[in-house]
């Protein structure tokens, strides 16, 4: 007898390749910068306000263009390992590791988190 399903590949019983895991630890790596990307956003944000006059422990209030000046180039840094955490983890659930959810989960967190912050840190 000729056995059809000999040769198919059933991707639900197979192991994550070693190239899909590695994929996933790299999304976990570069989630777990995230903090370090905090302190060289404040650094960076922090710095441009000082280049441009003024002082950001200050209660002055610093006029919107200048704020997004030092602003968006912060928050851009903040929220950079996180999405490169969420399209690791996308890539590793493409191929196949349900398990890249959570990378995907927590960094999309991370990033709209960092933006609502800046965004109410300019309303208010």
């Amino acid at each position: 007898m000729l056995d059809l399903h000999k040769n198919q590949r059933h991707d639900d019983l197979q192991p994550a390749s070693k190239n899909t895991v590695g994929v996933l630890h790299r999304a976990w790596w570069v989630l777990a910068a995230t903090p370090l990307a905090f302190i060289a956003a404040v650094l960076v944000g922090n710095g441009l306000l000082s280049v441009q006059g003024y002082d950001p422990d200050s209660d002055e209030s610093i006029p919107l263009g200048h704020a997004l000046l030092a602003g968006i180039p912060a928050t851009l840094l903040l929220i950079a390992p996180a999405m490169v955490a969420i399209i690791l983890g996308r890539r590793a659930i493409d191929r196949g590791e349900p398990r890249g959810k959570v990378p995907v989960v927590i960094g999309a967190f991370v990033v709209l988190y960092a933006v609502a912050t800046a965004a109410l840190g300019l309303m208010f």
